[in-house]
């Protein structure tokens, strides 16, 4: 009786596992591929572009590691001026969505009425109705679903999509969860002369993916991973962490997306304290007391340094040294 009875706590008590099923990447057509000759073509082309910022662009997309082959929408491969619509929004959003959830489906093998929740992340772009209920209607997903549509969140968003939806998972039992992330390069098109709004349009390309995240038990032993833990971390309080991505208008009233200086510095900090939470649950126990003697002797010898810079005496100081060649100053002097 008490086997049975520890049995059924251990079954009841234990984590719902959380896997991923299967994903997929968005494929942009050939006639979308923007290769360095292209962008700096169509930059040259566009008016309102000065010659300092068309080189600041230049040097920019020069040291990106943008690839050759990397995709921009429709909207800037034609001749500029270029109108940025509502519809031109919604043609790009619906080509990268529609694409990646098509291929993840088919790649699980499931239908879309057998997804229970729906989380749809873009940060820049949320028109009404949603990107999520774009979704809903182009593949007739139930009346049922948990839907989901988070914007603002910048590079982030994807990450904290997951987590929501295995979140939802976790309370579910036998449940599934589409997860589509994307960015809106067209919403985002700038043409002011800012630099700190200048450099998302260098470094950013169209692109998307869609996870199927599973707990249902029939989902298993074709499950590619299982996630085990997720670490957030939320930098907002701080000012520097907060406006480091900040969508505003520039001088010109221009709306764009302005990346300051202190980015790299912000994630390194974030980066830093998300491996600190993650180490522990994820590093075998060798790793742990290494870790854990290192951290001892560093404090042991920083303790010690003190101590001696404590006991060491202090200088007294001292007159300049007598030189012949100086001449002698008096009081009076």
């Amino acid at each position: 009786a008490a086997l049975a009875a520890a049995t059924v706590a251990f079954l009841c008590l234990r984590p719902t596992p959380v896997r991923l099923v299967d994903f997929a990447v968005f494929r942009a057509p050939d006639a979308l591929s923007c290769s360095n000759a292209t962008f700096e073509a169509a930059i040259d082309a566009t008016p309102g572009y000065a010659a300092a910022s068309r080189d600041f662009m230049r040097k920019i997309v020069a040291h990106s590691g943008v690839g050759e082959r990397a995709a921009m929408p429709a909207l800037m491969h034609a001749p500029p001026p270029w109108q940025v619509t509502m519809a031109a929004c919604r043609d790009e959003a619906e080509m990268v969505m529609f694409e990646v959830v098509a291929d993840a489906l088919e790649k699980a093998r499931l239908d879309a009425r057998d997804i229970d929740c729906l989380v749809v992340n873009c940060s820049v772009f949320c028109p009404t109705p949603s990107l999520s209920s774009m979704v809903v209607r182009r593949f007739g997903l139930r009346e049922g679903v948990a839907s989901y549509n988070l914007g603002g969140m910048g590079c982030s968003a994807g990450v904290v999509a997951a987590a929501l939806a295995a979140d939802h998972l976790r309370v579910h039992p036998r449940s599934r969860a589409l997860v589509v992330s994307t960015e809106n390069i067209t919403h985002n098109l700038y043409t002011g002369n800012s630099r700190s709004m200048l450099i998302p349009g260098c470094i950013f390309r169209v692109g998307g993916a869609a996870l199927v995240l599973s707990n249902h038990p029939a989902d298993a032993p074709r499950s590619k991973y299982d996630l085990a833990h997720v670490v957030r971390t939320h930098k907002g309080g701080d000012d520097a962490a907060y406006s480091c991505v900040y969508q505003c208008e520039d001088g010109d009233g221009m709306v764009g997306v302005r990346l300051s200086k202190d980015l790299m510095r912000v994630a390194g900090a974030a980066l830093k304290a998300n491996v600190t939470k993650l180490g522990p649950a994820v590093l075998p126990l060798p790793e742990k007391v290494a870790f854990a003697a290192n951290w001892a002797a560093r404090k042991v010898g920083r303790r010690r340094g003190a101590r001696a810079r404590r006991a060491r005496p202090r200088k007294e100081s001292s007159s300049l040294p007598f030189h012949p060649s100086l001449p002698t100053l008096s009081s009076s002097t």
